[in-house]
């Protein structure tokens, strides 16, 4: 059994990470976004997700493309 989840790349307004430490922590990339239909209403519904990836894996490339996508989408709604 498997589950897939999709998050519109234009939602996502905050992203952060955790990287691993030493010991056995993994790394985590933390993804806010709006599930609301209409971004720029009143009220709006967000919602969080975490991935966690292994600790050899660099999550730095991922990190800094979705930072860069959650920074045009922050401009773009916060746009007179």
């Amino acid at each position: 059994k498997m589950r897939v989840d999709s998050i519109n790349l234009s939602a996502i307004y905050h992203v952060s990470a955790e990287t691993s430490g030493f010991g056995l922590d993994d790394s985590e990339i933390n993804i806010s976004y709006i599930t609301s239909p209409y971004f720029k209403a009143n009220e709006i519904d967000v919602a969080e997700k975490k991935y966690e990836f292994p600790k050899t894996y660099n999550i730095q490339p991922l990190y800094q493309m979705l930072q860069t996508i959650a920074y045009q989408n922050h401009e773009a709604l916060n746009e007179a």
